[in-house]
């Protein structure tokens, strides 16, 4: 009935059977409400009219690059795109008349600018556009304030969309891999009194209990809701300092990580790194030891060490007059929670 697979690296997804889902397919067309289905169709254009009672439609996984038109699907609540060489959708109006949209997946497309149109889908629940590569410009998300989850990770987006202070209700926001990204806007976390999941692995913005331009980490340490954290800091005395607040305990899983030049080098004290649990450290390609050997002594609750892609590394733990400090490296320490 459905068979394993890969997808996205080590991803793993379930994939049904090609019999089962042309009949899962047919009998969708059939049925009231409607589906529209063409996933995998590789099709390279798209002019069927959708019927107005149309609730559910999936385009995923083919090879459209332009869609175009003002389709009248006031009943629409799901919209599937992804996985597709889109670039255009024209004219600004294209969603118009999906009033009711709940779910808009643009994911691994190649569109670089969102119709303006997607500002007015007032019942819009999830915008995803992780890996969208040549993305830049989102428009105002003002009135979305029924959105739950918004994913712009993968992006090129320079700054957070305009309005995503007035998303009272989002849950989850995922800001992985946003390179371009230059500030996080003081004062928006506060307002977001339910969000649960904030993720900004490979982020360019960076958190500081400086304040200035961009939000301080004290709008983190502050926010009771947030369960699920990953996000980087500016400055190895703030890593420190607040890797080890009991604030931390509060949530369900976290990762807090901070780029150094070297590893061993910045311990402002003997307990500064005691309650680490999980060390991991990426491409750091000069890196030939990981520990001195006197540090091992502060890490009495740690309980993993997770090396990858660090092809000079010799040892784990080393000698300090062995230890090589190489300055112009980019090592990435993370402090690890899960409970």
């Amino acid at each position: 009935m459905s068979e394993r697979c890969n997808n996205h690296g080590d991803a793993i997804c379930v994939k049904m059977h090609d019999l089962v889902r042309d009949m899962a397919i047919n009998i969708t067309k059939a049925e009231k409400p409607r589906s529209v289905i063409y996933a995998g169709g590789q099709l390279q254009e798209f002019s069927i009219e959708f019927p107005e009672d149309v609730v559910r439609i999936s385009l995923m996984d083919n090879d459209i690059e332009v869609l175009s038109g003002e389709p009248n699907c006031q009943h629409l609540l799901t919209l599937f795109l992804q996985e597709s060489p889109l670039q255009k959708i024209s004219p600004d109006s294209y969603f118009n008349h999906m009033c009711s949209l709940r779910v808009l997946n643009l994911s691994s497309t190649k569109i670089n600018s969102l119709p303006e149109s997607v500002s007015y889908l007032k019942n819009l629940r999830a915008l995803i556009l992780n890996r969208c590569r040549d993305l830049e410009e989102v428009p105002s998300l003002e009135k979305l304030e029924e959105l739950r989850v918004l994913d712009l990770s993968g992006t090129k987006i320079r700054e957070l969309p305009s309005g995503v202070e007035a998303m009272i209700y989002l849950q989850r926001h995922h800001l992985d891999d946003t390179g371009e990204l230059r500030v996080f806007p003081a004062g928006i976390t506060p307002r977001l009194s339910h969000l649960e999941v904030l993720t900004m692995r490979g982020s360019r913005w960076k958190w500081s209990s400086k304040t200035g331009e961009g939000a301080g980490i004290e709008e983190i340490l502050n926010s009771t809701r947030l369960a699920i954290l990953y996000i980087q800091f500016e400055e190895l005395s703030d890593f420190l300092q607040h890797a080890k607040s009991n604030k931390w305990h509060t949530k369900k899983r976290f990762v807090l990580s901070v780029e150094l030049l070297v590893l061993c080098k910045g311990i402002p004290s003997p307990d500064a790194l005691k309650s680490l649990e999980s060390l991991r450290v990426f491409y750091c390609k000069k890196l030939k030891y990981l520990l001195p050997a006197r540090l091992l002594q502060q890490l009495r609750c740690l309980k993993s060490v997770e090396v990858k892609f660090c092809r000079r590394m010799k040892e784990i733990v080393g000698e300090e007059e062995e230890m090589e400090i190489t300055r112009d490296d980019n090592n990435n320490l993370q402090c690890i929670g899960d409970h």
